[in-house]
């Protein structure tokens, strides 16, 4: 399964039953601003999503991790999740 943007994340937690903190719905919405950039600021403000920066959203790196590792996530999940 392939997620490439914080909401497809947030989308498929949601289905998966997880609760996502009003922390993560900003950093959503901060990156829907970048998002809709011209694709030099975009590139511009590239860091400015980096792991480092959010510490208090620790959970949601475990959970990123999970997906990328296929860990714990049988494929009929993900099919129906789709």
């Amino acid at each position: 399964m392939q997620l490439t943007q914080p909401y497809n994340y947030k989308y498929y937690w949601q289905f998966r039953g997880r609760t996502i903190s009003r922390q993560f719905e900003t950093l959503i919405a901060e990156h829907n601003v970048v998002e809709r950039m011209d694709r030099n600021l975009r590139y511009a403000n590239r860091d400015r999503f980096q792991d480092i920066q959010f510490p208090n959203l620790n959970q949601y790196f475990t959970w990123r991790d999970e997906v990328a590792n296929q860990a714990n996530i049988d494929p009929t999940d993900s099919a129906g999740f789709y």
